[in-house]
């Protein structure tokens, strides 16, 4: 999905609800929000190609309004759901950085140290003859020159 969708729907939430509104509608989103959001939904992925996608907007613990929207990336059009489950791509890099910049919070790691002092037995195959040291920051930020068939 594109990122400029996600930052209209969000910036679309944050014109049009508060949370009086939601607690006016017993933790539902007003019917004209939610036509909003949709129309903007569907005019987007007209407009940009994409497949499908799936929404959910939640206050707290509550899921105020969840929808699936045109297909699944299956090739055999299933009709998207707001449970429809999709790949998670590069995501989950996100969560793993997360994780060792908090280990380095807690003084656990040093994202500048060569990973090998973290995983001794790792041992990569340089094809450029480099004397690099390899650290957890340039894996995280995509500089550490790793081979792509590792």
């Amino acid at each position: 999905m594109k990122k400029n969708l996600l930052i209209s729907i969000f910036l679309l939430f944050l014109t049009f609800i508060n949370k009086t509104a939601i607690a006016e509608n017993n933790k539902q989103l007003p019917p004209e929000i939610i036509a909003k959001i949709t129309n903007l939904i569907n005019k987007e992925i007209k407009s940009s190609g994409n497949i499908g996608v799936s929404v959910a907007i939640a206050d707290k613990d509550s899921v105020l309004w969840a929808k699936g929207f045109s297909y699944n990336t299956s090739p055999k059009k299933i009709p998207a759901t707001s449970d429809t489950v999709y790949e998670i791509g590069s995501i989950s890099k996100l969560f793993t950085d997360m994780a060792i910049l908090q280990l380095q919070e807690k003084g656990a790691i040093n994202i500048d140290d060569p990973v090998y002092k973290y995983l001794p037995e790792l041992k990569i195959k340089n094809d450029f003859n480099s004397q690099t040291i390899i650290t957890p920051k340039n894996i995280m930020t995509h500089h550490a020159g790793l081979p792509t068939d590792i």
